[in-house]
């Protein structure tokens, strides 16, 4: 079964491959694929370059809404397993914090990222993450507020 994620990946791959065979930048490019030489060209003095910058910034945009909503989605669906979590924990009498699992959960994310968000970047976004997660189950037992 193909994967959005695969689709995507082969799409870049397609793109990068083009853009060796000599494709321009008046196709649809990932930030990835933009080098310095063709930065260097939304540069220069121009209507021509400032239309195309403004354009390739439009699509670049574009695909960051849609990066969010996906995300978006993700966080959701991440917030509904902790609540479920939370509240086999309270069944059986367990804590909402455990240090221990999200200092596992943050090794394990450092160890699979490659960039080129930082490692402390992603700490920033999984501790405010994981703090959600955790007002969201004491709010789900009564004892926090709602979020």
């Amino acid at each position: 079964m193909t994967t959005n994620h695969d689709e995507r990946r082969d799409e870049r791959r397609d793109e990068r491959s083009a853009e060796r065979r000599g494709g321009g930048l008046d196709r649809d490019v990932s930030p990835r694929d933009l080098t310095p030489r063709d930065e260097a060209s939304f540069r220069k003095d121009g209507p021509l370059d400032q239309v195309a910058f403004q354009e390739k910034l439009s699509r670049l945009r574009a695909e960051i809404d849609g990066l969010d909503g996906q995300i978006l989605a993700l966080l959701n669906e991440r917030m509904d397993r902790a609540l479920a979590i939370g509240r086999v924990k309270e069944r059986f009498g367990g804590q909402v914090l455990d240090p221990d699992r999200e200092s596992r959960l943050l090794r394990r994310l450092h160890e699979r990222n490659h960039g080129p968000l930082s490692d402390e970047g992603v700490d920033r976004i999984y501790e405010a993450i994981m703090a959600v997660s955790r007002d969201l189950q004491r709010s789900d037992r009564g004892d926090g507020t709602e979020m």
